[in-house]
C-alpha cells in the first residue's frame, strides 16, 4: 500500500530516470504511465504486490474447481493487463501459458473453468509483441488442443465452447515445436472431410497451424 504523506510538499518527477528503472527489470511489455507518476517505486512495488495476490487467488480458484472465484480472480488479471500490460518478469509469462494450457486440458475439466481459461489466456497474449515469444521458450503439445478443438466442433462439449477456444487456438500454436508441423498437416488431411459441416473450421485451424 501506498503511504499517503500528511502534509503537502513539492514533488518532482525524473521520468527517465524512472522509466531506466523500469526497463532493468526486463518485464515482458509493462506500460509506462508510471514512470510519469510521483513515488514510482511505491506504486509499482503496489502493482507488482497486487498482481502476485491476484495469481495467487487464480491459482487457488482453478486448482480447487472453484469456478465463480476463477472468473472474478481472472477479470482482475485482465483488468491489471490493461491497466498495467505485462509487468512481469518472462519466467512468470511463461508459467502463466503453461498454467491457462493446463487448466484448459485438464481431464474432465469444469466446461465453465475451461472458457475462463481461454478469456484469461487470449487477454494476456494478446498484448504480446508479434515474433516476442514461441517454441525456443516453451514448447507445448499440440495434439491435445487439437483434439479438443474436434471435440467442441462436433459438439461433443456441451455447453458449446469452441467460439472461446478460438480465441486460443492461434496463441498456443506458437509454442508448437516445427518438427510437429509434418505430424499436425498429416492428421488434418486425415481428418477433414470435404462437405463435412465442419469443414471451414478445420480449414480455419490449418492456416492457424
Amino acid at each position: 500500500m501506498v503511504k499517503v504523506k500528511e502534509k503537502s510538499e513539492l514533488v518532482t518527477v525524473n521520468a527517465g530516470e524512472n522509466l531506466k528503472k523500469l526497463m532493468e527489470k526486463e518485464f515482458v511489455r509493462p506500460t509506462k504511465h508510471l514512470v510519469l507518476l510521483p513515488y514510482f517505486e511505491e506504486l509499482e512495488s503496489a502493482a507488482d504486490k497486487n498482481l502476485q495476490f491476484i495469481l495467487n487467488g487464480m491459482t487457488a480458484a482453478f486448482l480447487t474447481e472453484n469456478s465463480v472465484e476463477a472468473t472474478e480472480y481472472t477479470d482482475m488479471f485482465v483488468k491489471h493487463l490493461r491497466q498495467f500490460g505485462l509487468q512481469m518478469p518472462k519466467e512468470t509469462f511463461l508459467k502463466l501459458i503453461r498454467f491457462f494450457y493446463e487448466a484448459l486440458l485438464r481431464k474432465d475439466q469444469n466446461r465453465d473453468l475451461m472458457i475462463t481459461a481461454c478469456y484469461g489466456f487470449g487477454k494476456m497474449m494478446k498484448l504480446t509483441r508479434c515474433g516476442s515469444f514461441g517454441y525456443r521458450d516453451l514448447v507445448l503439445d499440440w495434439k491435445p488442443v487439437y483434439d479438443l478443438y474436434i471435440r467442441a466442433l462436433n459438439g461433443k462439449i456441451k455447453p458449446d465452447i469452441s467460439t472461446h477456444l478460438n480465441e486460443a487456438i492461434a496463441p498456443f500454436s506458437l509454442f508448437y515445436h516445427p518438427e510437429s508441423h509434418g505430424e499436425i498437416f498429416e492428421t488434418l488431411l486425415q481428418e477433414i472431410t470435404i462437405g463435412s459441416y465442419i469443414y471451414m473450421e478445420q480449414f480455419m485451424l490449418v492456416e492457424f497451424f
